[in-house]
């Protein structure tokens, strides 16, 4: 009787072991659930603001490309003083552009 007393003694003493090790394992589990849904709330965030800088990214580039084609359009034009007032027109706009970006 003692023999058995003693064995049930020890599966009851390892049973405790390890439902102390499962409800640590599960404390676990929620801390790093947690910690993956912050990094999915900030991903959203992130690729938010990612994305309206790349809307002010393709304005200045369409901007850019506008006056890049109306210097080369200008190039076109035989009269030396508007050719020159084009090409001014766009070197100053470029470089701001430029110095924007």
């Amino acid at each position: 009787m003692s023999k058995t007393e003693g064995e049930m003694m020890d599966k009851l003493k390892n049973a405790h072991h390890r439902i102390d090790e499962s409800n640590r394992n599960i404390v676990e589990l929620r801390t790093e659930l947690k910690s993956l849904n912050t990094k999915m709330d900030n991903l959203g965030v992130n690729l938010a603001e990612k994305d309206k800088a790349d809307k002010k990214q393709r304005r200045w580039l369409i901007v850019i490309g506008c006056l890049a084609f109306a210097a080369f359009i200008g190039m076109f034009f035989q009269d030396s003083e508007i050719r020159k007032t084009i090409g001014e027109i766009a070197l100053k706009v470029g470089a701001g552009a430029a110095s924007v970006i």
